[in-house]
């Protein structure tokens, strides 16, 4: 179940873009004072019509790093690279700093090496010297994944690395790991979509799952200060 201190919120799919936007737009708007603001963003369809209405937004954002939670191991160019498709419609509309996950000539070991560098440089960290984002924006798969950790992957179990390449059978990816997702300051969990919802309703409801089997529940039980925005249709 998630924590008691978590937020949940139940939006009619017609409105969940800009109400996301505006939860979005309202915490930048709060955190206006600050020097630097450390963003990182999900890829993803459900998304992407979110980060287009930000990219209208009149706000200063030459203070605001956007980072990425995941990234397929793709060519910039690819149509399947996160980094490709978010910078199509916000990070080239916006005079904000945005760093690439994937590096394809250093491959994805060295990718994650990288982007950990990247992370320690821009990141202040907290008491116990993890980096400490301002906001993430997270979502869920239909399996209960969440970033790019999936069921029963090897990053599930990564405890000293903020960035890690992870390796199915069908797929590499790069993704930050629960040590720094957990870690997070606040955290947006964007569920679209009545099979999403189901998932997120047997696990809120039954305590019996592990977060191996569905990754999301680490988050569900240890994120600091989350707030759940689901669909529902009438």
């Amino acid at each position: 179940m998630i924590c008691s201190n978590h937020k949940l919120f139940s939006v009619d799919e017609k409105e969940f873009v800009n109400f996301v936007t505006n939860k979005i737009k309202d915490y930048l708007t709060e955190n206006a004072e600050k020097d630097k603001i450390n963003i990182a963003l999900s890829g993803g369809s459900t998304p992407i019509p979110i980060y287009k209405e930000l990219s209208k937004l009149n706000i200063d954002w030459s203070k605001i790093n956007f980072f990425l939670v995941d990234e397929r191991c793709v060519s910039i160019s690819h149509r399947d690279s996160n980094y490709k498709n978010i910078n199509e419609v916000l990070f080239q509309h916006v005079k904000a700093n945005s760093f690439q996950m994937y590096f394809e000539e250093k491959g994805g070991t060295c990718s994650a090496e990288i982007y950990n560098s990247f992370v320690e440089k821009h990141v202040q960290p907290n008491i116990n010297q993890i980096p400490e984002f301002d906001l993430m924006i997270l979502g869920m798969g239909e399996d209960g994944h969440t970033a790019s950790l999936f069921p029963f992957s090897e990053a599930l179990m990564e405890e000293d690395k903020w960035v890690v390449e992870n390796i199915m059978e069908t797929k590499t990816r790069l993704t930050l790991t629960y040590k720094i997702i957990l870690n997070a300051k606040k955290c947006f969990v964007l569920l679209k979509g009545k099979k999403k919802e189901n998932v997120f309703n047997m696990l809120n409801l039954k305590a019996d799952k592990s977060f191996e089997q569905y990754p999301i529940l680490k988050v569900m039980k240890e994120g600091k200060n989350v707030e759940w925005i689901k669909t529902y249709t009438r």
